[in-house]
């Protein structure tokens, strides 16, 4: 599985970032990259993942495409 979705942890005092990827596609494999997952484009990750940063309360959902 390489691709995952952004979900944003709707805290009050959001990273402005984190709130515009919510929903987003994205792969670990570079050859996805540019391709489409149920209509939603698949983007390359950002430097920093979902939950890294210091109270960040992102996480990440797998995609499977069947």
């Amino acid at each position: 599985i390489t691709e995952w979705q952004w979900l944003h942890s709707d805290k009050r005092h959001p990273r402005p970032e984190h709130v515009a990827r919510d929903g987003n596609i994205y792969s670990d494999n570079p050859a996805r990259v540019g391709g489409s997952i149920m209509g939603e484009k698949i983007a390359a990750p950002p430097q920093d993942r979902p939950g890294q940063l210091p109270y960040c309360g992102c996480r990440s959902r797998s995609v499977i495409d069947i």
